[in-house]
C-alpha cells in the first residue's frame, strides 16, 4: 500500500494529524478552511513551514474576533 502525503497542509483536519479514524467530518473541516480563506484572504492556521502549520491546526484556536472579522458582515 502506498502512503504518500498529498494535498496542502492548510486543509488537514486534526483527526488526520492524530492518525485517528475519520469520516466526512474531515471534509467539513476542509470546507470550513476554504470558507475562512474566501472571506478573509488568509488561512486560519499559519506557520513558517508545514510542521508549524500542523502545530497550529492541532491547537485549533483561530482568531475570530480581530481583523479582518470586524470588517466582514
Amino acid at each position: 500500500m502506498n502512503q504518500e502525503k498529498v494535498g496542502n497542509a492548510f486543509y488537514v483536519a486534526p483527526e488526520v494529524l492524530r492518525h485517528q479514524e475519520y469520516g466526512k467530518e474531515v471534509d467539513i473541516w476542509s470546507a470550513g478552511v476554504i470558507l475562512y480563506m474566501l472571506l478573509t484572504g488568509v488561512p486560519p492556521f499559519y506557520g513558517e513551514d508545514e510542521k508549524e502549520i500542523f502545530r497550529a491546526i492541532m491547537k485549533a484556536d483561530p482568531d475570530m474576533e480581530n481583523y479582518p472579522w470586524r470588517l466582514i458582515s
